[in-house]
């Protein structure tokens, strides 16, 4: 091989990777979630700890199975024991700029996790007691603002920053029922949601709202990914939308004529809407659903999207034309397919990135500036390393 060949290769390994910033490097879980403001960009992560203090060599898949034997990109695990250490990481430039432990937990998916425009950055966790969370306020130098406990509580799902000087926080509360059939039995969680309306420059309590959400057999499971959006607040179990609207939570079961035989991949709403993304079982393809919030209205429109059935959907975001745009990777691409508020394709396969830098795609993150950073998992010899790319 030539030596002009060989500097061209291996300049492009070193453009590579000087795009690509190493953020932490242990057993990580795939899921993270992200916030960015100016210059600052923070992530809360799981790590694994079962084996922190052993050998650092790949896992023996003869023995015992731990979290670390299950598929890079298995999602949302519940496992017996707190196992999971929940990390906040400062990120600024190409630099970590501090961490936090904020607690453990026995689930893989990270907690709610939010911004505002002073630089603040507000999360959560479980608390040791297993039956409270705590959450906190700290700035981007990472000194603690505050913390306040609420009791009775044992998941924090999101965190919302209002126009006013409040939070909106979606958390939950389990109990068991045991389900009998002959001579076995099953238990099944029930989730109790609630809204908590937090302020922000006090961590007080302002106000609560309850509701019984849907269930599912307990155990370790495989969820789709929790949803966010500016002014409504999504989570989404199941054919099912817990959401919260003027401090009202609400229930939603998802159940249009239009969705038999599909899948709902994600959903994102604004004040007089909501969009559902979902897939054919048979067929594979996308098709993007809007329907009224208003009781018994009709479904307004259907568009059926140029995305191939093996592509694999990273996140359904709002966009700056008040539509939506759908990030997915397809051929060991990253693409995004712009749509508008009027549900017009505007821009239609775009590739951003190559995406087979990464073996799984955490989470892309849109600054106020329109910055977007990909948020990336590899996994080498038993540990997972998380890296950041700003495409």
């Amino acid at each position: 091989m030539k030596k002009s060949v060989l500097l061209a290769l291996l300049i492009s390994a070193v453009l590579q990777l000087s795009a690509q910033h190493k953020l932490i490097e242990g057993n990580m879980s795939p899921e993270v979630k992200g916030s960015a403001t100016t210059g600052h960009l923070f992530l809360v992560v799981k790590e694994y700890q079962e084996l922190n203090q052993k050998s650092k060599k790949k896992v023996n898949k003869a023995g015992p199975m731990t979290y670390l034997d299950l598929p890079l990109d298995a999602t949302n695990v519940s496992l017996s024991g707190n196992l999971f250490t929940t990390k906040l990481i400062c990120f600024q430039g190409e630099n970590v700029k501090w961490t936090k432990d904020i607690g453990m937990t026995n689930t893989s998916f990270p907690t709610g996790i939010a911004t505002d425009t002073d630089g603040n950055v507000y999360t959560g966790e479980k608390n040791a007691d297993g039956e409270s969370i705590s959450l906190y306020k700290f700035n981007k130098e990472g000194e603690e603002l505050w913390s306040a406990k609420f009791d009775s509580l044992y998941t924090l799902h999101e965190i919302f920053v209002n126009e006013d000087e409040n939070l909106t926080t979606l958390v939950s509360f389990t109990y068991s029922e045991k389900i009998e059939s002959g001579n076995t039995y099953s238990y099944k969680e029930k989730f109790i949601y609630e809204t908590l309306t937090v302020n922000r420059n006090s961590g007080k309590r302002m106000a609560k709202e309850s509701n019984q959400g849907p269930s599912y057999y307990c155990g370790i499971g495989f969820s789709n990914p929790t949803l966010q959006t500016h002014r409504i607040n999504y989570f989404f179990l199941g054919d099912t939308l817990v959401y919260s609207r003027n401090d009202t939570l609400k229930m939603l079961t998802v159940s249009m004529e239009e969705l038999a035989d599909h899948d709902i991949i994600d959903v994102i709403g604004e004040e007089s809407a909501y969009i559902v993304l979902c897939q054919n079982r048979e067929t594979g393809n996308y098709k993007l659903l809007i329907n009224r919030w208003a009781e018994g209205s009709e479904l307004e429109k259907i568009i059926k999207l140029s995305i191939s059935p093996h592509a694999k959907i990273v996140k359904l975001m709002k966009n700056e034309l008040n539509g939506v745009s759908i990030f997915y990777t397809q051929n060991n691409q990253l693409k995004m397919l712009k749509v508008s508020n009027s549900l017009e394709i505007i821009n239609d396969n775009n590739t951003l990135t190559k995406a087979s830098v990464f073996e799984f795609i955490s989470d892309i993150i849109i600054d106020s500036n329109g910055g977007i950073t990909l948020v990336g998992l590899n996994a080498v010899n038993g540990l997972r390393t998380i890296f950041l790319k700003e495409i």
